[in-house]
């Protein structure tokens, strides 16, 4: 207690975003690491475990150490003030005061010029994880302590928002874990190679949330929005994957409805804020994880009905503030891509309904002039790896951010996003009221140009898992499956939305996505990997499924993908092809396009497809 009071006061005196970093850090690991149990228990224990140590033992209880230390006599002996300061005694790579200055500080000008706006330091990474990574493998406390709910531990100085009142640090410590350990996985449809932007980025944000929380009793209105988000989208996995008798005295779904309503509110007065130029405690990055978090919490929950609304912010945000900081920050390159990601297999209504132009109208609606011109996709991300190069294979092409993360390469993402925009465009001119002829004129030119670049776009794998000098057949490669996959899907939807062909020509395709899905399956069991499904390819192949036994399949594939993540989001796509299906077996609706069907229900509008 004594220790946490004395690092509460620090915090208060440090001027310094770092070293405040640093201490919510070290907080948040002493809680963490302590759980229900006094410290004074967990020390007198130590203490009746020390008779009879050994010089070579140690004894360990959470965070606490005891050894047998012998004294030593001290083999140099200093006879003059010049043995003292001796040179050869002195770190001689530090010649004059400058370079220790700059060696301390750790600064450069050149450093300062790679921070984003919103962030006047970086975040401290050297032991972004500890605490969670190491909590598993590290002496426990004694369990002898009694067990119960506590709340975080408190000075007479420190009071809690109205908010936080209740946040005890069990529940806190549950979710979390949840999260980092099983639903980070999920977001991505492969194992990244290196850390994921949830590892690297999210974790150390929540952490340093949870320290300042403990110390001071609040974090700025983003953090804590996200830290809200985090525990919605963890409690609402839990209410779907566990058992009633799993679940014990939890409600899970109250736990997340709850937190989701406590998110929102953070984050509406974080935008606030921003939009009042009150920008000093909210940090572009902040805001960005907790609006990109709302959104999984719609897809973990499956209610998806806010999902476009917090898409619309992210773009809006990014527009006034993100595009200038690509170059600076690799964190921001990795926030870029997963709003990419989610914008891209978000179903088009959201995309339709919209009033106002969005970033991609001039450079990806149709198609690029010239391949010298930096398209706004590009723009978003930029073009180099946020991965230390000691993580990669010097055989392997480099990848952009964008693969990096979700293993398929974004030209093909490209595709698809320029044929959702060109299928948009062409339903708004066959609106009723509106007279254009699609079949002369510039718009059957790009659509022209679009099904060719469609059709001629091959998969080049960036590397080889197996082997670097005794190249696999492709589809040994282990993203294959996934990528055909996709690549299949985005042909069917080609088709379908743009050229309005008779779904039965496309049942070749529809199989080979539903077979790719399968295979990926298989793959990822070899690899054990543990990453989710990703629902658009399986989606669009159940729209246009005509057999039966297809649409059995991809039943089953999304059953088995939502009761296996606790992720809803299949169900609901499921719950959306079964009212495809059954507008279609009306007379007169065999072919009617799967987007207009789900217009009519309100719920379905918006299908977030990650």
């Amino acid at each position: 207690m004594l220790a946490m009071q004395e690092t509460e006061a620090q915090l208060r005196d440090s001027s310094s975003p770092a070293k405040a970093h640093d201490l919510a850090h070290n907080a948040a690991q002493l809680v963490f690491i302590t759980g229900d149990n006094p410290v004074v228990s967990i020390l007198d224990e130590l203490d009746q475990q020390t008779d009879g140590i050994g010089n070579d033992q140690t004894l360990c209880n959470g965070p606490f150490h005891v050894f047998q230390a012998t004294e030593m006599p001290s083999t140099t002996q200093f006879e003059t003030l010049s043995d003292i300061f001796d040179p050869d005694l002195w770190n001689s790579r530090v010649t004059n005061l400058d370079e220790m200055m700059e060696e301390e500080n750790g600064y450069s000008p050149d450093q300062l010029a790679k921070s984003p706006e919103f962030l006047s330091l970086e975040d401290p990474l050297e032991s972004e994880t500890f605490i969670l990574d190491n909590i598993d493998f590290m002496c426990q406390p004694t369990p002898r302590a009694p067990q119960s709910v506590i709340s975080l531990p408190s000075s007479p100085s420190r009071s809690s928002a109205s908010d936080l009142e209740d946040f005890t640090m069990p529940l806190a410590k549950m979710l979390l874990d949840h999260y980092r350990h099983t639903m980070v996985t999920f977001f991505t449809p492969a194992r990244v190679e290196a850390k994921s932007p949830w590892e690297s980025i999210y974790i150390p944000s929540l952490l340093s949330t949870v320290g300042e929380i403990g110390l001071a009793g609040d974090s700025s209105n983003a953090k804590v929005s996200l830290l809200f988000a985090v525990f919605a989208i963890s409690a609402f996995s839990q209410s779907q994957s566990s058992s009633p008798e799993e679940q014990g005295y939890q409600d899970w779904n109250a736990i997340g409805e709850l937190y989701r309503e406590r998110a929102s509110r953070r984050l509406k007065q974080s935008l606030f804020n921003l939009s009042h130029g009150n920008d000093k405690k909210e940090k572009y990055k902040d805001i960005l994880m907790a609006l990109l978090s709302m959104v999984t919490i719609c897809v973990v929950s499956g209610k998806m009905e806010n999902a476009a609304h917090y898409l619309r912010d992210i773009e809006e945000i990014i527009n006034l503030h993100g595009v200038q900081k690509v170059s600076q920050s690799s964190k921001v390159r990795m926030l870029h891509s997963i709003y990419l990601y989610l914008r891209v297999v978000t179903e088009r209504t959201c995309i339709e309904s919209r009033s106002q132009p969005n970033i991609f109208e001039n450079s990806l609606t149709l198609s690029i002039s010239s391949s010298q011109d930096i398209s706004t996709w590009d723009r978003l991300i930029g073009f180099s790896s946020p991965f230390t190069e000691g993580t990669l294979n010097i055989d392997t092409p480099s990848k952009s951010t964008f693969e990096e993360i979700y293993s398929v390469p974004q030209s093909l993402f490209k595709l698809i996003l320029q044929t959702t925009h060109l299928s948009v465009l062409i339903n708004k001119m066959q609106t009723p009221g509106i007279s254009h002829n699609i079949d002369h004129g510039p718009l059957l030119e790009q659509v022209k140009d679009l099904e060719s670049r469609i059709c001629t776009w091959e998969y080049e794998p960036p590397g080889n898992w197996e082997s670097a000098h005794t190249p696999l057949p492709q589809r040994e490669i282990f993203p294959y499956h996934f990528v055909q996959a996709m690549y299949k899907a985005l042909i069917v939807y080609f088709y379908r939305s743009v050229r309005d062909v008779n779904a039965t020509i496309l049942q070749f395709y529809v199989q080979q996505i539903i077979d790719h899905l399968f295979e990926y399956d298989k793959k990822k069991q070899k690899h054990m990997d543990q990453s989710a499904n990703t629902c658009w390819p399986g989606f669009i192949a159940g729209c246009e499924a005509l057999d039966p036994k297809l649409r059995e399949q991809i039943s089953d594939w999304l059953e088995r993908s939502g009761r296996s993540t606790g992720i809803r989001m299949f169900i609901v796509a499921l719950e959306a092809l079964q009212k495809v299906w059954q507008t279609r077996s009306l007379p007169g609706m065999q072919n009617a396009p799967w987007n207009r069907v789900l217009d009519g229900f309100s719920e379905l509008r918006v299908l977030v497809l990650s």
